[in-house]
């Protein structure tokens, strides 16, 4: 029982460290594709390389520490899963609540972006429909293209994480 505790947290261990890779990977795809930055392609891609070491380095370590902390614990005769449940138990109801709230407040404000962008994108459709029927409209229709999609890149842009998935 206690090999499978030890090897349950490694792999917990190791599935943050994923994700947090995934997230930094998502953040500086979105750092190369800025106008402004494209410049620093170059030196963008060796901090990504770094930071990737870094957490490899620091995921690495963690799970030594894990394996040594409870090869410890388990060389006093302790009981891992008590421990473990004893340690849970210790942290404050109100914590589990408080990250309960904010996990969901962080899910429905990213549903709720993705949504606004699906709007955003159908109504900046019609108002470049709307503009290309303009009577005294003297711009061609690929500049109004141009312009309502830049638009909403701009916008979209602002919100890295739905950007990518509503698009295409």
């Amino acid at each position: 029982m206690n090999i499978l505790i030890i090897l349950a947290e490694i792999s917990l261990v190791i599935l943050v460290f994923l994700l947090i890779n995934w997230l930094l990977g998502k953040l500086f795809k979105l750092f190369t594709k800025i106008s402004i930055l494209k410049s620093e392609d170059r030196s963008i891609k060796t901090l990504r390389r770094n930071i990737t070491g870094l957490l490899l380095l620091t995921c690495l370590v963690s799970c030594i520490l894990i394996v040594g902390t409870n090869g410890y614990l388990v060389y006093r005769g302790e009981n891992l899963q008590q421990y473990i449940l004893l340690l849970i138990e210790r942290i404050p109801s109100i914590f589990w609540v408080t990250l309960g709230i904010g996990i969901a407040q962080s899910i429905g404000t990213l549903i709720l972006a993705a949504i606004a962008l699906k709007f955003l994108k159908y109504w900046l459709k019609v108002a470049s429909t709307r503009a290309k029927n303009l009577e005294k409209n003297t711009a061609d229709d690929k500049s109004i293209d141009a312009f309502f999609s830049a638009l909403y890149h701009r916008i979209s842009g602002g919100i890295p994480v739905c950007a990518e998935s509503t698009e295409g």
